[in-house]
């Protein structure tokens, strides 16, 4: 009898030190994870960002990876895909070096990383990139830009869609009010298409005014003029 309450005693104490030890395991880990989030500024700032690529990729359905800038790219449709990815990721803070770090060009880099940004702009997308625009292109450049920009023609082989997108593009860069840059690139358009039945077709548009659908159409009537073109004896 003394041994099995000897053995009994045993049994019991080895019981205790076992939860002891995982209790210390618990408290050591929840530690080292408390650690990890308020080690430093930079480590609460990875689990914002996790959390908030994670809020999107559960609202969205899919994964959201940020947009990358390479010499050679449109920067401006760089921009637009940059205000898309911090919209869905739900992103308010630091956006100026969030921008900048996804910027591979050197040249590019560095006149970001000159421009001085309010904290407001560098927490709301739209601010920002008005801001960069604003920098990137002054008045005295966008008055040269836009000279030339009414010059534009759609060249040999070039598609009406892709004519359009090429006036967009630069439209972006120097009108800064929706209204002007629509207004702007729907005359451009008219006046830059090649096909005679196109242009013709546009002049007599009632939407001339809306570039969107104005390009619809444009690309409508290009399809219309290569089938007939296609037609056997027309």
């Amino acid at each position: 009898e003394e041994a099995e309450v000897a053995e009994e005693k045993e049994e019991k104490k080895s019981g205790t030190t076992v939860s002891t030890e995982n209790k210390v395991k618990q408290e050591n880990t929840s530690n080292w994870f408390q650690g990890l989030l308020t080690d430093n500024n930079c480590s609460r700032e990875y689990v914002r960002r996790d959390n908030a690529v994670w809020n999107a990729e559960n609202r969205y359905g899919c994964k959201v990876k940020p947009p990358k800038f390479r010499r050679g790219d449109d920067f401006c449709t760089f921009l637009l895909r940059f205000e898309q990815y911090i919209i869905m990721s739900n992103i308010k803070d630091n956006l100026d070096c969030r921008l900048s770090s996804l910027v591979e060009d050197d040249a590019t880099f560095k006149k970001l990383r000159n421009i001085r940004f309010s904290m407001d702009e560098r927490q709301e997308v739209k601010m920002l990139i008005e801001a960069i625009k604003r920098e990137l292109y002054p008045p005295t450049d966008a008055r040269i830009m836009r000279a030339t920009f009414h010059k534009m023609r759609q060249e040999n082989g070039e598609k009406v869609e892709q004519f359009a997108q090429r006036i967009m593009d630069e439209a972006e860069k120097i009108y800064p009010d929706k209204s002007e840059r629509d207004g702007a690139a729907t005359t451009a358009l008219i006046s830059g298409v090649l096909d005679v039945e196109v242009k013709r077709r546009l002049l007599a548009s009632s939407v001339s005014e809306n570039f969107v659908s104005l390009t619809k159409i444009a690309v409508q009537e290009e399809h219309i003029s290569e089938a007939i073109r296609m037609t056997p004896g027309s």
